[in-house]
C-alpha cells in the first residue's frame, strides 16, 4: 500500500481561514508539526514516498477461517483509488481534473479478476458482480466523510479500479461456477475476498488519518476565532433565568444588553450550527453505546431491589455461620466432610463478596450525581475505584499496583464527572484483566501514575501483559477506531474507543505507550492545573 504528497496534496504555504468576518493566515507548516504527524508513516516527508505496510493475515482473520486460509493460495492484486471531481475537500487538497478522470474511467472500471492473464468475466463489469468486494454495502454501513473525526470512512465502488490475478494452479480451490457464470462461493473465495476487503481497509484508515489532522487543526482555528458558543449558552441561560423571575422578553432582552455586547446573524445561526453538530456528534455516540446498553437499563430499572441485594451480600454469609454456630452449641463439626457447613460458607462468603465488589463498580456509575461534573480529586477517586475492583482482580490472580500515588506537591484536582472516570477506568481494566490471563505470567500486575507536566495532568495506566498487538504497531491509534479489537470473536471493539471518547469530552488526549514488554495508555487532561487554580481563585 502506498500514499504520496504528490498526487494528493498542494504544495502551499500558507492558509487563510475565515469565520464570521474574522481571519487569520497560517503557515501550513504548523499542521505538519501535530503530534499526531510525527508517528511512523504519517510525517511531512513519509506523504512524498511510498510507503509499505505488511500484514500478518493471521491478525485479522476469524479464527475459523485461519486454518483454510491456505486453501486460497497465493495472488496478486493492485487498486488504486480515484477522488471524487466534484469533491473540493479542503484547502490543502489538489483540485481533481474531472476530464482526465472521465478518460480514465472510459478504459477502466471496477476491480476485475484475471486467471492465468485471462479475464474473468463478469468481475469489475457493469451488472450484479462490478461491486463483487460488497464497497458499496460498507459505505452504506458507515456513510462518514473522510474528515469525520469518529465515524469510519468508506470508499465507494466507483472511486476504485484495478485488478487481481488468480491461477488454476496456485488457487485451485477457486474454481468456476458449473454454469461458468462466475467463482464459485466456496469458503476459499469468502476468505479471498476477506483479504483483499483487509487491504482496502488499511486505506481507508490511511487516508482518513490525514484528513482528520487536518480537520481538527482548521477547526481549532476558527475556535480561535470565534468561540461565541459559551457565550450564547450564558446569554440563554440569563435570558430564561429573568423570564422565569416575571420579566417580560423584550425587557430581559434589553436589560442584557445593556451589560453585553448583541451578536451579528452570522455569529448567532453560525454557533447555533456549532452545537448542533456537537449535538449530533454526541448523539451518534451515544446511539453506538445504546446498542450494548439493555443490560445497564435492566440494572438502572431495579437499582433500589438490586442495592437492597447487594447490601445482602455483606452480611448473608455471616448470618448464616452464626446460626451455625448456635445450632452447634459451639463446638466443632463432627460429621461427613461432604456435608460441613463451614465449607459452603466459605465459598458463599468469597463469592458473596466478588459479587458486591461488581455491583459496586457497575452501580456507582448509575447514581445521578456521578453524572454532574464537578470538581475532583483524581488521586482521590482513582484510589477509590481501585479499591472496588481489587476483589474481582485479586480472583484472577491480578495485583494493582498503587504505590506511585505519593502527596501532591501540586493540584491533582479537575472539573469533570466522576462517571468519565470509572468509564476511563473501568474499560482500562477489564481489557488489562482479559490480556493478563492469556499470559503464562505468574505476577499478573496492573499500576497506575498519576503526575504534573506543566499546566496538564498526565495519567499513566500499564500492565505486563502482551504487547501491542502487530497488527497496530504501525499506528497504534488506530486501536482506538470503533470495531477494532484483537479478542477475535471475544471483543466488540467499543472498549478503548469509548475511552478516547470520554478523554476528549473533557478536553484530553489519550496515546498508546511504546513498550517492549506489557501495554500501556498515557492520558493527559489538557491544562487542568492552570484551570483548577484559576477556578479556586475565582
Amino acid at each position: 500500500m502506498c500514499h504520496g504528497a504528490t498526487p494528493d496534496f498542494n504544495a502551499k504555504r500558507t492558509i487563510t481561514v475565515e469565520k464570521y468576518g474574522h481571519s487569520v493566515t497560517k503557515n501550513i507548516d504548523e499542521f505538519w508539526k501535530s503530534e499526531k504527524l510525527q508517528v511512523k508513516n504519517y510525517t511531512k516527508d513519509d506523504y512524498n514516498k511510498e510507503i509499505t505496510k505488511n500484514i500478518k493475515i493471521f491478525e485479522v482473520l476469524k479464527e475459523d477461517e485461519r486454518d483454510r486460509v491456505q486453501s486460497v493460495g497465493p495472488f496478486y492484486a493492485e487498486m488504486f483509488f480515484l477522488r471524487n471531481a466534484n469533491s473540493s475537500g479542503y484547502d490543502i487538497m489538489k483540485k481533481v481534473a474531472a476530464r482526465k478522470r472521465k478518460k480514465l474511467l472510459e478504459h477502466f472500471s471496477g476491480i476485475k479478476i484475471y486467471r492465468d492473464n485471462f479475464k474473468v468475466r463478469p468481475y469489475g463489469d457493469e451488472g450484479a458482480l462490478y461491486d463483487w468486494l460488497g464497497l458499496g454495502v460498507r459505505a452504506q454501513k458507515s456513510p462518514a466523510a473522510p474528515s469525520h473525526l469518529h465515524g469510519r470512512w468508506r470508499v465507494e465502488p466507483y472511486q476504485m479500479i484495478g485488478w487481481v490475478k488468480i491461477g488454476r494452479e496456485t488457487n485451485p480451490e477457486l474454481e468456476d461456477m458449473a454454469n461458468r457464470e462466475g467463482i464459485a462461493l466456496t469458503d476459499a473465495y469468502y476468505i479471498f475476498v476477506n483479504m483483499l476487503q483487509e487491504a482496502v481497509n488499511e486505506f481507508e484508515y490511511d487516508r482518513q488519518y490525514i484528513y482528520r489532522e487536518y480537520a481538527k487543526w482548521i477547526v481549532s482555528i476558527e475556535k480561535e476565532l470565534a468561540d461565541f458558543a459559551e457565550r450564547v449558552k450564558e446569554e440563554a441561560r440569563k435570558r430564561t433565568y429573568k423570564l422565569q423571575n416575571g420579566k417580560r422578553e423584550d425587557e430581559a432582552h434589553n436589560e442584557y444588553h445593556e451589560e453585553k455586547e448583541q451578536f451579528t446573524e452570522d455569529e448567532l445561526f453560525g454557533t447555533v450550527q456549532q452545537l448542533v453538530d456537537e449535538a449530533e456528534s454526541d448523539l451518534q455516540s451515544k446511539q453506538m453505546l445504546q446498542i450494548l446498553s439493555s443490560s445497564g437499563i435492566i440494572l438502572n430499572t431495579f437499582f433500589h431491589e438490586f442495592n437492597a441485594i447487594n447490601t445482602q451480600f455483606h452480611i448473608q454469609a455471616p448470618q448464616i455461620r452464626s446460626r451455625v454456630n448456635y445450632i452447634l452449641q459451639g463446638k466443632e463439626y463432627t460429621g461427613l466432610p461432604v456435608y460441613n457447613p463451614y465449607t459452603r460458607i466459605d465459598i458463599l462468603e468469597k463469592n458473596d463478596r466478588l459479587t458486591a465488589a461488581f455491583l459496586d463498580v457497575v452501580m456507582e456509575g448509575l447514581k445521578k450525581e456521578s453524572l454532574i461534573k464537578k470538581e475532583i480529586s483524581l488521586h482521590e477517586e482513582i484510589i477509590n475505584i481501585l479499591g472496588k475492583w481489587q476483589l474481582m482482580l485479586e480472583d484472577k490472580h491480578i495485583t494493582i499496583r498503587t504505590g506511585i500515588f505519593e502527596e501532591r506537591k501540586t493540584s491533582d484536582n479537575v472539573k469533570m464527572s466522576i462517571v468519565d472516570l470509572y468509564i476511563i477506568l473501568n474499560n482500562f481494566l477489564l481489557n488489562s484483566a482479559w490480556f493478563l490471563e492469556q499470559e503464562h505470567n505468574p505476577q499478573r500486575e496492573i499500576w497506575l501514575e498519576l503526575y504534573n507536566q506543566g499546566e496538564d495532568i498526565c495519567l499513566l495506566m500499564e500492565n505486563n501483559g502482551p504487547t501491542l498487538a502487530e497488527k497496530y504497531k504501525d499506528n497504534p491509534d488506530k486501536i482506538f477506531e470503533m470495531g477494532e479489537t484483537s479478542k477475535d470473536n471475544d471483543g466488540t471493539g467499543l472498549g478503548l474507543w469509548v475511552v478516547k471518547e470520554t478523554v476528549e469530552r473533557n478536553n484530553g488526549i489519550v496515546e498508546v505507550l511504546e513498550r517492549s514488554e506489557g501495554f500501556g495508555l498515557k492520558i493527559i487532561f489538557k491544562g487542568m492545573v492552570k484551570e483548577y487554580v484559576s477556578n479556586r481563585n475565582n
